[in-house]
């Protein structure tokens, strides 16, 4: 509970912080995603904050949200991974990759959860 806070908390200043910031072209957004995915080679944290730079300065576009729900999902954080995907699908509903993150990362926590019960 505490971490889905802290983390629709970075959301939240993250969108917040949309509107100052210029969108970029279709080009530098291409070259921007495609530099991302080459450092998630280098470490995960640098490329998650890398997509979100992007998801800030492109609001409108779910990809860089989609594969930070990826990499959340791929990283068993679920609820960073489910805000994620919803962040994405609210952009772009008809993302199949945000779409599974988020059922299968929502069965994932209630599977949690229930074990946490027992």
């Amino acid at each position: 509970p505490f971490s889905r806070l802290v983390v629709l908390a970075g959301v939240v200043a993250v969108m917040a912080g949309c509107a100052s910031v210029k969108p970029q072209s279709e080009a530098e957004f291409k070259q921007s995603m495609d530099a991302a995915q080459k450092t998630l080679d280098e470490g995960i944290d640098q490329a998650v904050a890398q997509f979100e730079e992007i998801a800030q300065r492109n609001p409108s576009k779910g990809e860089p949200w989609s594969y930070i729900a990826k990499i959340r999902f791929d990283e068993q954080k679920f609820g960073q991974a489910i805000v994620a995907a919803d962040e994405t699908l609210s952009r772009d509903p008809q993302d199949f990759v945000a779409k599974t993150v988020r059922a299968v990362g929502g069965l994932r926590v209630a599977m949690q959860s229930l074990a946490d019960l027992r």
